[in-house]
């Protein structure tokens, strides 16, 4: 079998077997790359028993070396998610939000979306179902941190 046939199904392999380790989740890909690298020092020996050998001595450096880069601290510090999230569950202040109070949906509420009641935003589950944004809703019942709202109904004299 040609060398850049054997070459190449090894460095693929190792590809494969990084891709497992850091991208793809699961066996299969590293399985596939596994198997590729020891085809490809399998039909090194088919060019004898040296060739081979310096085959599977280089392939194990090799491995060896992709592991090391793989586990640098660099590496993974390039692949780190560094951003924070900063979104938050209401977070109520006793008598700073009552039942009965009103709110303007400041989004579609279906049946979770935003209201405002003067500068604070919360978020809050709708007991009428469907609600269009700008419209006035009502505070129906708050339990823990949990706001249910209702369509606001117009008061006739």
């Amino acid at each position: 079998m040609s060398w850049i046939i054997i070459i190449s199904l090894i460095i693929i392999g190792l590809i494969f077997l990084v891709l497992e380790i850091l991208v793809i989740p699961g066996v299969i890909v590293g399985i596939i790359g596994a198997v590729m690298v020891i085809m490809g020092v399998f039909f090194s020996y088919n060019n004898g028993s040296t060739a081979g050998n310096i085959t599977l001595a280089g392939t194990v450096l090799l491995s060896i070396f992709t592991l090391i880069f793989i586990f640098r601290s660099k590496t993974w510090d390039r692949l780190t998610l560094k951003n924070e999230n900063k979104s938050r569950v209401n977070e109520i202040e006793e008598n700073a939000i009552n039942t009965g109070d009103t709110l303007l949906s400041v989004s579609k509420i279906k049946p979770i979306g935003k209201a405002r009641l003067g500068t604070e935003y919360y978020e809050v589950t709708s007991v009428d179902g469907y609600i269009d944004e700008n419209k006035e809703i009502e505070v129906f019942k708050i339990e823990g941190n949990k706001i249910y709202v209702k369509i606001k109904e117009d008061k006739k004299n």
